[in-house]
């Protein structure tokens, strides 16, 4: 589970222990005001996102986020996309996933090809 709200007690319930990502590089979208936003033109093409939380926690434990309020985005070692580590939820605003998935909208630990 993870999450990307500035209090993390909201995980540390589920998850007593837990680690904090920082400076992961998102590509596809921005992350302002704790959801996912499109990306405006002349944006950069990755941006940092803020720290997040992250933990593991029984498979019968209840998620973060909402489904409906969250899209799974894969996290890659680097920009090639050949390694993926893992998936994470991120909260959008509205219900249109797929417009997040088919933005191609990902996360990465670097921003040098590896």
């Amino acid at each position: 589970v993870c999450s990307w709200e500035k209090d993390p007690r909201k995980l540390a319930a589920a998850c007593p222990l837990y680690c904090t990502l920082s400076n992961l590089l998102l590509q596809g979208a921005d992350f302002h005001s704790g959801s996912l936003q499109e990306s405006l033109p002349e944006a950069a093409e990755m941006t940092t996102t803020p720290p997040v939380c992250i933990g593991f926690v029984p498979i019968t434990a209840e998620d973060t986020y909402p489904s409906d309020g969250a899209v799974t985005i894969p996290i890659y070692l680097s920009p090639t996309r050949e390694d993926l580590l893992t998936e994470l939820q991120m909260p959008i605003k509205g219900d249109d996933q797929n417009k997040w998935i088919l933005s191609g909208v990902a996360l990465f630990l670097s921003g040098e090809d590896a």
